[in-house]
């Protein structure tokens, strides 16, 4: 090790850089500088080839890609300053120990995973979600038949309507006149069907698409410190963008009645998403209070997902997603099971114990455990965390900070 004087610093300060061990492949001691020969090395030592537990530790380091790069160029800094060779060994480890024999063994697990679920699967459940879906299709059908039914008798009335009042005209009377409420309700079921019509038509529903993805445009327009006529733009096309949607959300709502209308999640999800950007624009009117619920706007981009009716490759896709959805849900609790036994385990063993340098991550409390043991679970540098967790327990030439290393190791592998 160097120490020595930064030159470039304004203010004299001591600077520390690794140097070789020898006088032709390490870097060289420059001249006004003091050679150290006893370091721990980098990481209080940790990360060192030393002994075979270090160097378990540092391999597995690098096969995980946690700062192997650093390693790498520490070494080439002690023993291939030039870098001739040593990296033949880093490429190797990375190539055939990161890029092979993590993804076999991932892919041998994922491989006995998939086995073992098929043959627990039970057949009752896949002639069960068919029943459901040719269920869905029979009501789909039924539903569309029923539309159609309706528009007839609809105009079929309306013609009634027409021949009735040309005789009336005529002073020709054959049946008795409509009460009010008669011809009311008469009026207002041709009216419902042929808005049903129009609200469901390939018309209406490109306009909507068409207006949700010019809403996401508008929303796109701002940025921090934009000028004030954008700002004024933007307030005036989403003056108007909640105003359509919710006039269609009313005309749909009398189209198609409320059962048949909240019948459709998308129905749903539109309806709660309009009262809350409405709410929102009251209160920031006439309260000068905003909730900030002008983001929820932007989640009708769901709407886009009907496009797969169109595109069957697509539609597939998302079918066979939702379809592995339960699949997926167990996945998930079993994650979040798994970092809840091990951010306990990690309270446990590292509970206070992390005060020298008290870093970000620790296990002082259950919240920042759980929220450790996902960094780690995610890869993002958890060796400095280890490192941590090694010198809180002596450093790395104690026995006791080796063994705890063991849990961030199996945390690695069994997370992952």
């Amino acid at each position: 090790m160097v120490k020595g004087f930064g030159p470039w610093r304004r203010a004299i300060m001591q600077a520390e850089y690794l140097c070789g061990t020898s006088d032709t492949n390490g870097r060289q001691c420059p001249d006004g500088t003091e050679c150290l020969k006893a370091w721990s090395g980098p990481s209080s030592g940790i990360t060192s080839f030393d002994n075979i537990f270090l160097g378990c530790i540092t391999v597995f380091q690098c096969m995980t890609g946690s700062g192997w790069t650093d390693v790498m160029y520490a070494v080439f800094k002690v023993f291939d300053y030039k870098a001739r060779y040593i990296w033949i060994y880093f490429y190797s480890l990375i190539i055939i120990g990161m890029q092979f024999m993590l993804h076999l063994v991932c892919g041998v697990l994922s491989g006995e995973f998939s086995k073992e679920n098929e043959r627990v699967a039970s057949r009752d459940e896949f002639l069960r979600q068919r029943a459901e879906l040719a269920a869905e299709r029979a009501i789909e059908k039924y539903e569309g038949w029923v539309d159609e039914g309706e528009l007839a008798a609809a105009q079929e009335l309306e013609e009634k309507l027409k021949i009735q009042e040309q005789l009336e005209d005529q002073g020709e009377v054959i049946v008795p006149p409509p009460t009010p409420l008669q011809h009311f309700l008469q009026r207002n079921s041709i009216v419902r069907a042929k808005l049903k019509a129009f609200m469901l038509s390939n018309f209406m529903y490109w306009l909507v698409i068409g207006l949700v993805f010019l809403n996401t445009v508008s929303g796109v327009m701002q940025y921090y410190g934009e000028k004030q006529w954008i700002n004024d733009l933007t307030n005036i096309t989403d003056n108007f963008f909640l105003g359509f949607f919710f006039l269609e959300m009313c005309l749909k709502f009398y189209a198609l009645g409320p059962k048949r209308y909240f019948q459709s999640k998308f129905n749903t999800f539109d309806c709660v998403v309009v009262f809350a950007g409405i709410i929102n624009w009251f209160l920031n009117n006439f309260m000068n209070t905003n909730l900030g619920v002008s983001v929820l706007r932007q989640l009708r981009l769901t709407r886009l997902f009907k496009l797969t009716s169109y595109w069957t490759s697509l539609k597939i896709l998302i079918a066979s997603i939702l379809a592995s959805m339960t699949s997926i849900m167990s996945l998930v609790v079993l994650l979040l099971l798994f970092l809840m036994i091990f951010g306990l385990l990690g309270m446990s063993l590292f509970g206070a114990q992390l005060t020298l340098t008290n870093p970000r991550s620790n296990f002082d409390d259950f919240f920042n455990a759980v929220l450790t043991v996902f960094q780690i679970v995610t890869g993002s540098d958890w060796s400095n965390t280890m490192y941590d967790g090694i010198n809180a327990f002596g450093g790395a030439l104690n026995v006791y900070g080796l063994i705890v290393s063991l849990y961030y190791i199996l945390c690695t592998c069994l997370g992952n």
